[in-house]
């Protein structure tokens, strides 16, 4: 893992209620642990680039929007959203 990933503030708490509502929860958290590891490991390779400065990727029940600095190797996850 190269790359250190985190939530801008306020989004860690968005994913915490799109988890709270999943149907299942372990799949829930090993899904935000899949796109952590992705994120960390690349993150140019691990989502799709939507527009400058902006990319997503997408394992259900969530899809984040991240920038990328790769300068710091930092990977900002700015939005979640749900998706089935």
């Amino acid at each position: 893992m190269n790359w250190t990933v985190e939530f801008a503030p306020g989004i860690w708490g968005e994913a915490l209620e799109i988890w709270a509502v999943c149907p299942d929860l372990a799949v829930a958290r090993a899904a935000l642990g899949e796109v952590k590891d992705r994120l960390a490991a690349d993150p140019h390779a691990a989502g799709r680039h939507l527009s400058e400065g902006l990319w997503t990727l997408t394992i259900p029940p969530f899809a984040v929007f991240y920038a990328i600095d790769p300068a710091r190797r930092y990977v900002e996850i700015t939005a979640v959203e749900a998706v089935s």
